[in-house]
């Protein structure tokens, strides 16, 4: 398979990839990687960030992955339902 049959299967199995879904704006805990983070290693880049956002009870945004009814484009912003609800993420 080629790379749009890799990114494909990615995307349908629910893997964030680096500077696609991982990106500046989401930290590897709201992305739910807890298991490849370091809290006990010493000094790193983001340790601080990453520290804060563990020490909060929860993190301020999550990164989840959706199914839906049709295509959409990246950055279209999604909505909790028809009404023009709560903004659910980009």
């Amino acid at each position: 398979g080629g790379e749009a049959e890799w990114q494909a299967l990615r995307v349908a199995c629910g893997r964030p990839f680096p500077d696609a879904e991982l990106t500046r704006e989401i930290n590897p805990l709201e992305a739910g990687l807890y298991h490849t983070i370091s809290f006990s290693k010493g000094c790193y880049l983001g340790q601080e960030t990453v520290a804060k956002v563990n020490g909060a009870p929860a993190p301020k945004q999550r990164l989840l992955g959706v199914r839906l009814d049709g295509p959409a484009l990246p950055g279209t912003a999604l909505f909790a339902d028809d009404d023009g609800g709560a903004r659910a993420g980009v």
